[in-house]
């Protein structure tokens, strides 16, 4: 009798532990697999394209918020969406557990804070007081996510 609880007590370790291990081992792949979507050649242009399209937003005399894009079917849309989307699923999986926060944060917070602080803390005020809220999830998102990387929420310096 004693020793089938002993067993079934290894039994149980044994299970956590490689629970724990595997699951371990999965966040990190799935950090990996967040930084190699991050640096498609697709995804790298639309970071470019968006840059440039907030640039250029960010400078007009009546600029556009995220809903108003949409509504507008501007076409800085889609790589503006990809890049804010991007950010808000980094945030949606971390917050979660789902990918390994300590080396996603290290794989792409500079770059995080380059966007952030370049244009999307800019645009995400604007979308805030304009936008319908099913239009605001990205602000939070980003909002929580530069807040958990400890990125400051004041602008760089205009891009010119």
């Amino acid at each position: 009798m004693m020793s089938s609880l002993i067993g079934l007590i290894g039994v149980l370790v044994g299970a956590s532990l490689s629970w724990l291990i595997t699951s371990r081992f999965e966040r990190r792949r799935n950090a990996v697999a967040l930084y190699a979507e991050f640096l498609t050649s697709d995804m790298e242009d639309s970071r470019d394209k968006a840059l440039r399209a907030l640039k250029i937003n960010r400078q007009s005399s009546t600029p556009l918020s995220f809903q108003e894009m949409f509504e507008k079917e501007a076409d800085c849309l889609l790589p503006v969406s990809r890049v804010v989307h991007f950010w808000e699923k980094t945030w949606y999986l971390s917050k979660s557990n789902y990918i390994d926060s300590k080396l996603t944060k290290e794989l792409l917070c500079h770059y995080f804070r380059s966007h952030y602080q370049k244009y999307l803390i800019d645009f995400a005020q604007l979308s805030k007081k304009r936008d319908d809220s099913t239009y605001q999830k990205w602000v939070l998102a980003v909002t929580e996510l530069a807040d958990s990387w400890k990125i400051d929420h004041k602008p760089r310096a205009r891009i010119t």
